[in-house]
């Protein structure tokens, strides 16, 4: 079993709301929904082998990426519609109602390609998430074992 999503969290419902907000005359608001999640080259980069020294380009960690990426969202987002000549172009997607389907279509395909593809990477994500989960979980244990030596706050 994946932990992968198989989609973005319901983009239909921000389409609408934008769509909306664009539809009422009275709005001077010019609100643009970008989509930068994805299988793409940046989120695509190789996960190092487990060490301190290893870090990755474009990411922080799994889901907070660095501020040079965040550079570059900002230069697609504000040079819109002109692409950058160094973005790639599956990076960034202007969403409306007009694409949404089609765009979720590409996410749930990209998505069917790279477990087929990279099923190694995919183990090795989820073990990643499951010693996260158990080291979490741990460090709870370990808390509420201090709160109650320290303030008596048992349960």
């Amino acid at each position: 079993m994946t932990h992968l999503p198989e989609t973005p969290i319901e983009p239909r419902k921000l389409v609408a709301i934008v769509d909306n907000d664009k539809a009422d005359s009275s709005s001077n608001k010019l609100v643009r929904l970008w989509d930068f999640s994805g299988y793409n080259d940046y989120s695509m980069e190789s996960i190092p082998a487990s060490s301190a020294n290893n870090t990755m380009k474009w990411y922080a960690e799994f889901s907070h990426y660095r501020k040079e990426l965040g550079d570059i969202l900002l230069q697609v987002m504000f040079s819109y519609p002109v692409r950058p000549l160094n973005v790639p172009v599956d990076f960034g997607v202007q969403l409306n109602k007009d694409n949404i389907e089609a765009h979720l279509i590409k996410i749930r395909e990209d998505r069917a390609k790279y477990l087929q593809t990279s099923s190694q990477e995919v183990l090795q994500l989820e073990n990643t998430i499951s010693e996260v989960k158990l080291s979490y979980q741990k460090s709870l244990q370990e808390e509420r074992q201090k709160q109650c030596l320290d303030f008596g706050k048992c349960k």
